[in-house]
């Protein structure tokens, strides 16, 4: 029995929801949007114990007027990602990292023989939503400043939907896993 379109709608919802519900702001494009300490700091930095450097009125303006001006265009930009967009992504993101075969070991004597198997649509969402999941928790755990879980999950969503990250790779893996002994693909006749 498979998951219909319906279902998958209302759980991408539900997940929509705890993200949204996990932003700080309640808006889902700002769990994807930089923020403010992010960003790189424009301008000269200042040397331990020194004085200050010096600077004209004029630089003084132009540098707050260039600051402002990049902040202008984040916000844009994160302006420009609706709620629709950032379902759009999640959904683009599991999709990316989405395997289609998995592969099962099996002994022959004293060897063990990796059998490739491909999955059901069902079982592929299934793995990669359960990969994102665990790379984002592990990269809670390594997180040193104490990282929550939906920043985690936020920027593991946002590399599997440029096709990087932890499942994405792990999906690789598997495909090549596959490909490697795909000599050992057993076809059913009957």
């Amino acid at each position: 029995m498979g998951v219909t379109p319906l279902d998958a709608a209302c759980q991408v919802q539900q997940l929509a929801e705890k993200l949204r519900k996990a932003s700080p702001t309640g808006l889902l494009r700002d769990l994807f949007a930089p923020s403010e300490e992010d960003q790189p700091r424009r301008g000269r930095s200042q040397t331990p114990g020194g004085p200050p450097p010096a600077s004209s009125a004029a630089a003084a303006a132009a540098a707050a007027s260039s600051s402002a001006a990049a902040a202008a265009a984040a916000a844009a930009e994160a302006a420009a990602l609706s709620d629709a967009d950032v379902v759009r992504m999640v959904v683009r993101a599991v999709e990316n990292c989405k395997p289609l075969m998995k592969v099962q070991q099996s002994k022959s004597g004293t060897k063990v023989v990796y059998m490739p198997k491909p999955l059901s649509p069902d079982q592929s969402r299934n793995f990669s939503i359960k990969w994102i999941l665990q790379a984002a928790a592990k990269r809670q755990e390594g997180a040193r400043g104490g990282a929550t879980m939906a920043e985690c999950l936020a920027l593991e969503l946002l590399l599997a939907y440029q096709r990087k990250g932890a499942a994405r790779t792990r999906r690789d893996e598997i495909h090549k896993l596959a490909l490697d002994n795909r000599a050992n693909l057993r076809t059913k006749w009957w």
